[in-house]
C-alpha cells in the first residue's frame, strides 16, 4: 500500500519533469478544441501550480508585504501560463516545463515590479540596498525628483561606498575568469541607471542570465555590509 502511495505521489524534480513531459506531448496530439484537450491542459495546469519547485523567491523582496508580493507573484505566474500554453504546441518536449517557466517567471516578476513602481503602488523603499536587486535605480530616483524626497544623499553616500571600497569587498567579488565584471561596477552600473544589456555589452557581452545570477548571489552576501553603511 505504502509502495503504490509513493509511485502516485512522487515528491521527486525528475519524477515531475517526466510526468509534464508525456502531458505536453499529450496536448501536442490532440486537436486544439478538443475537450480531451481541455483536460490535458487543466492537469498540466494544476501540475505546474502543485509544483513544489515552483519559483517563489523573497530574498531579494524582502521590504515587501507578504501580500503584496503574493499578488505580483501571481499575476506573473498567469502570464507567464498563458504564454506558455499559447506556445506549447511548438515546445520542444525534450526540454524540462519547469526550468522553462521559473525562468520566465523570475524576470516576469521583474517586469511586473518594475511596472507597479512606476505606477507608485508599491511601498516607499526606506533604503537604496532594496532597490538595487532590481535595476530600477532610474525609476526609484526619479520619483523621488518628483516628489521632492530627501533620498538622493542615500544614492550618494552608496555609491561613494560602493567607489571607495575600503576593504576592497565589491571589487574582488568577481565573476570567474572576468575580473573586470565585479560587483563593485555592476552595482554602480545600475545604480547609474543602465540596463543589463548595456552592462553585458560594456564587459565584453558575457550573457545576462550570468550577470544578473551573479549579481544576485553576491548582493545576498554584501546586503548586510551596504544596510549597516546606509544606517551608520
Amino acid at each position: 500500500m505504502s509502495s503504490r502511495r509513493s509511485t502516485i505521489q512522487p515528491d521527486n524534480d525528475d519524477q515531475l519533469d517526466r510526468r509534464l513531459q508525456k502531458l505536453v506531448i499529450e496536448v501536442q496530439q490532440l486537436s486544439t478544441d478538443s475537450p480531451q484537450r481541455r483536460k490535458a491542459l487543466a492537469i498540466l495546469l494544476n501540475e505546474i501550480y502543485q509544483a513544489r519547485n515552483l519559483w517563489r523567491d523573497k530574498s531579494l523582496y524582502w521590504y515587501l508585504e507578504n501580500s503584496l508580493y503574493e499578488d505580483l507573484r501571481q499575476d506573473a505566474l498567469q502570464q507567464v501560463l498563458l504564454e506558455f500554453f499559447k506556445r506549447i504546441d511548438n515546445h520542444n518536449p525534450q526540454k524540462p516545463v519547469m526550468a522553462w517557466i521559473n525562468q520566465t517567471l523570475k524576470y516576469r516578476f521583474q517586469d511586473i515590479f518594475h511596472e507597479h513602481s512606476s505606477k507608485g503602488t508599491t511601498p516607499k523603499f526606506q533604503n537604496m540596498v532594496s532597490i538595487l536587486s532590481l535595476d530600477q535605480l532610474d525609476t526609484f530616483i526619479a520619483e523621488r525628483l518628483i516628489s521632492g524626497e530627501d533620498q538622493i544623499s542615500d544614492e550618494e553616500l552608496l555609491r561613494e561606498y560602493l567607489s571607495d571600497d575600503p576593504e576592497n569587498l565589491f571589487k574582488e567579488k568577481h565573476i570567474k575568469g572576468h575580473p573586470q565584471a565585479n560587483f563593485q561596477y555592476i552595482a554602480i552600473a545600475l545604480l547609474d541607471g543602465k540596463k543589463w544589456k548595456d552592462i553585458s555589452n560594456d564587459l565584453g557581452e558575457i550573457p545576462i542570465s550570468t550577470l544578473s545570477s551573479f549579481y544576485e548571489r553576491s548582493l545576498k552576501v554584501f546586503i548586510p555590509v551596504l544596510q549597516n553603511k546606509l544606517k551608520s
